[in-house]
């Protein structure tokens, strides 16, 4: 339920009616002609007047922030109200985000929230389209671009359609601050063939962004020599005896399986050891094929370029999602690997989902 302090003008209301109160008190003071009653008054009332009309000022200059924030909260409310649901699928999921739409369509906060929902689950083509309203809504919002361009390219495999790269070339030179974006440009760049152009933004990325982590700059270096490769047309250099691919079987414990739908998503993903962020490889399968075995090698990786075997250290992993989200949340079930330490060949890996993050 609402706070009653957020309803529409519910502060409004309120001082309304004390001003009211306050001069019909200060219409019966004259009547009775109080003369140090009425100037004691008067100056009561002119300073809770001067309240009144400040409270209302912030009022009406914070009511948008208020808006958004009962429309995010309906979002949330919808959400919990599925997750109590233990039987609830994934479709029957994805069907009530779907409604919930309707139910915030008036604040572009909200819209965009709701996008970033859909992008965690993997589902950029539902994503766009509310990037794009919550940007109709409030065009001077650059990160909703930034939001929207990103789903591009994970709709479209990492190339971006000429409109949208557009928007993006325009939004890193007002803001040459935009990484993210940038390194979309350099994975198109990549795809298009264009490698003086991906190594060119990588390069910037490795010049600029200090924020870059030990590891996520080891990715970099690692997709500027690939870019470099083939651009002397020398082929690809990590191939052949560098080439590594991980075996990994996957199953669930017997005491856990009454807790599983068939339509259950699970994920296997490597990540770079110790290190957090986006996997490094990932493929997603159906808790129906459980137990199934699956292979991950460079053809799976998340950045096009680069290898499994340029890092050293990797986890593998899987989790089931019921709503189908890639990250992890309270109750999921999950299983992951001791460190391997890579070197090339082929790796066999054994997970058994035994337990649920907490």
């Amino acid at each position: 339920m609402k706070s009653l302090a957020l309803l529409p003008h519910f502060w409004a209301i309120i001082v309304l009616m004390l001003l009211i109160a306050l001069g019909v008190l200060l219409g019966t003071l004259f009547k009775k002609n109080h003369l140090r009653e009425q100037t004691l008054f008067m100056g009561l009332f002119a300073l809770i007047f001067s309240a009144g009309m400040l409270g209302l000022y912030l009022y009406w200059g914070a009511s948008d922030k208020l808006v958004h924030n009962v429309a995010l909260t309906t979002i949330n409310d919808h959400i919990e109200l599925m997750r109590s649901r233990e039987n609830a699928t994934q479709a029957e999921f994805i069907h009530h985000l779907d409604t919930i739409k309707q139910a915030v369509n008036y604040s572009h906060v909200a819209l965009a929230h709701l996008g970033n929902i859909y992008m965690q689950l993997g589902m950029p083509e539902k994503a766009i389209p509310l990037f794009e309203d919550a940007l109709h809504f409030s065009p001077q919002e650059s990160e909703y671009e930034a939001q929207w361009i990103y789903a591009q390219s994970l709709q479209h495999q990492g190339r971006l359609p000429a409109n949208v790269r557009a928007a993006a070339n325009q939004l890193v030179q007002k803001d040459p601050q935009q990484f993210p974006i940038m390194n979309l440009l350099a994975i198109d760049d990549f795809f298009q063939a264009n490698y003086v152009g991906a190594m060119g933004h990588w390069q910037t990325l490795l010049s600029q962004d200090e924020s870059l982590t030990p590891e996520r700059r080891a990715v970099l270096e690692g997709a500027i020599l690939s870019a470099k490769v083939r651009l002397e047309g020398k082929g690809d250099k990590t191939q052949g005896s560098q080439a590594v691919s991980f075996q990994v079987k996957v199953a669930v414990a017997k005491e856990l399986q009454q807790h599983l739908s068939p339509e259950d998503t699970i994920y296997v993903f490597i990540k770079a050891a110790d290190a957090k962020g986006m996997p490094l490889a990932v493929v997603k399968r159906k808790a129906s094929e459980l137990p199934f075995s699956v292979t991950l090698d460079d053809s799976n990786a998340m950045v096009p370029g680069v290898k499994l075997s340029l890092h050293k250290a990797v986890q593998v992993s899987a989790k089931v999602s019921k709503s189908g989200n890639p990250l992890e949340n309270k109750g999921d079930l999950r299983a992951t690997s001791d460190k391997i330490v890579v070197e090339s060949g082929k790796y066999e890996v054994d997970l058994l989902i035994n337990e649920r993050v907490l």
